[in-house]
C-alpha cells in the first residue's frame, strides 16, 4: 500500500506543471479562437517572461499559430483588394519565424536532456517553406526603408535557417536567392558598423555575378577592413579591387595612398607604373606617378608626367599644383654662388627666376581652382612673387600668410 501511494505521488508530482501549462494557456486557445491573435500574442509573451512556462514549447507554437493568423488575415485583405498595414504584414511573417525558432531552441535542448522527441518541427518547417519568399521580401522591404537593423534581423534567418537541418529540413535555397540575401545582409551590416557580420557573409556575396555588385562588395569589405586596422585583408581586397577594376579610381587612389602615407614613394610609383602599362593615357595615373616622382626628388620626370596628364585631362587641378610645386622645387635647388658679382651668380639667378617663372602660371591657375586650399598655394606664391619683385601680389600673400597663421 505504502509502495501504491509512494508511485501516485510521484505521478501526480510529474502531471502537476503540465495541468497548470494546460489552464494557463487556455486564454490564448480562447483568443484565437476568437480570431484575436493580437491579444493571443500578448499573453504568450507574458507567459515567455514566466520561468514556469518559458521551457515549454508549446507556448512558442501558439506564438507561430498567432502570427499565422494575423498573416492569413492580412493576406485576405491583399486579395480582396483592400487597404492593409504593410508593415503588419511582415511583421507577421517575421513573428512566424521568429517562434518557430524560439520553439525548436527549446525543443533541441530538451531532446538533449531528456531524449523528448520532436514534436512541432516538421510542422513548422512546412510553414516556414510557404512563407519563405515572404520573408525574404520583408528584408528587402526594410533594405529599401533604410532600416538596416530590420533589414538585417530577416536576412540573417533567411541565411541562416537553411543550415538549420533540424527545424528546416534538406530543402535548398536557389543559389541566386542566397547571394542577393547576402548582398543585402552585408550592406546593412556596414551601414551599422557590424563588422563581424560584414565578414561572415562576405565569401556568398563575393559570387556575384553582376560586375557592380561585386565591385561594390569588395569595396565594403576594403573599407571595413579599414575601419578594424586589419591591413592584411585591406591590402587582400585592395588588390582584388584593382585587380578587377583597374578603372576604378577607389582602389587605385586607396592603395596609393597607403603607400604614400608610409613614404613609401617606390612603392606608388611602381603601382602607377603598372597601372599605366594598362592604360597609358590615364590621367589619374599620370597625376599619381608625378606626385611619386615628386616625392622622390625627380621634379624634371614629375613635370613630364604632370604634363601628359594635362594635355589628357585640363580640369584635373592636382596637375597644375604638381607642375607648379616641381618647378618651384628646381628653382629652390640652384644654389647660387657666394659673390654676387660673378657670371655664374647672374647665370644661377636667371635660371631660379625662370623656373619660379614656369611655377607662378601653374599655381596661379591652382589657387583658381582651389581658391579654399590656401595652405598649399599662399607659401609658395609667397616665394616666387617676393623672388619676381612683384610687390602687390607679395603684399596679398603675406597678408594671407598672417591669417593662416592666425588660425593654426
Amino acid at each position: 500500500m505504502r509502495k501504491f501511494f509512494a508511485i501516485l505521488l510521484l505521478l501526480t508530482a510529474f502531471c502537476t506543471v503540465p495541468v497548470a501549462a494546460q489552464k494557463a494557456f487556455k486564454p490564448i486557445r480562447a483568443y484565437l479562437k476568437a480570431n484575436n491573435p493580437g491579444e493571443a500574442l500578448k499573453t504568450i509573451e507574458k507567459m515567455a517572461a514566466d520561468s514556469a512556462f518559458a521551457a515549454d514549447p508549446r507556448l512558442y507554437d501558439f506564438g507561430v499559430q498567432a502570427n499565422v493568423a494575423l498573416n492569413t488575415a492580412l493576406n485576405e485583405k491583399i486579395y480582396l483588394k483592400q487597404k492593409y498595414d504593410t508593415l503588419q504584414f511582415f511583421n507577421s511573417i517575421y513573428g512566424i519565424y521568429d517562434y518557430a525558432l524560439r520553439c525548436n531552441t527549446v525543443e533541441l535542448q530538451q531532446l538533449a536532456e531528456r531524449g523528448t522527441p520532436l514534436r512541432f518541427a516538421n510542422s513548422h518547417a512546412q510553414l516556414l517553406h510557404k512563407h519563405y519568399k515572404n520573408l525574404c521580401s520583408g528584408g528587402r522591404y526594410f533594405y529599401r526603408k533604410q532600416d538596416y537593423t530590420k533589414a538585417l534581423h530577416y536576412l540573417t534567418i533567411c541565411l541562416d535557417l537553411p543550415k538549420m537541418q533540424a527545424l528546416w529540413g534538406s530543402a535548398e535555397i536557389p543559389a541566386d536567392v542566397n547571394t542577393k540575401n547576402a548582398v543585402l545582409a552585408l550592406r546593412s551590416a556596414y551601414m551599422l558598423h557590424d563588422y563581424q557580420t560584414v565578414w561572415k557573409y562576405a565569401d556568398l556575396a563575393l559570387l556575384a555575378d553582376t560586375g557592380i555588385i561585386r565591385k561594390n562588395i569588395i569595396g565594403y569589405l576594403v573599407r571595413t577592413a579599414r575601419a578594424q586596422a586589419d591591413t592584411l585583408a585591406y591590402l587582400k581586397y585592395l588588390r582584388l579591387g584593382l585587380d578587377e577594376n583597374p578603372a576604378e579610381p577607389f582602389f587605385f587612389t586607396e592603395l596609393t595612398d597607403y603607400h604614400t602615407a608610409r613614404g613609401d614613394y617606390k612603392a606608388s610609383l611602381a603601382l602607377a607604373d603598372e597601372m599605366l602599362g594598362k592604360d597609358s593615357l590615364n590621367a589619374l595615373f599620370l597625376t599619381s606617378k608625378a606626385l611619386s616622382l615628386m616625392n622622390l626628388g625627380r621634379h624634371r620626370e614629375a613635370i613630364d608626367c604632370a604634363t601628359k596628364s594635362q594635355a589628357v585631362d585640363s580640369t584635373n587641378a592636382d596637375t597644375y599644383y604638381y607642375l607648379g610645386a616641381a618647378y618651384y622645387n628646381l628653382a629652390s635647388a640652384v644654389a647660387l654662388p657666394n659673390n654676387i658679382n660673378t657670371k655664374a651668380y647672374r647665370q644661377a639667378l636667371t635660371e631660379r627666376r625662370n623656373y619660379y617663372l614656369l611655377a607662378r602660371p601653374q599655381l596661379e591657375k591652382y589657387r583658381q581652382l582651389r581658391p579654399d586650399d590656401r595652405q598649399r598655394w599662399v607659401p609658395l606664391l609667397y616665394t616666387i612673387y617676393l623672388a619676381l619683385n612683384q610687390g602687390d601680389k607679395f603684399a596679398e600673400m603675406e597678408r594671407l600668410m598672417d591669417e593662416i597663421a592666425a588660425s593654426n
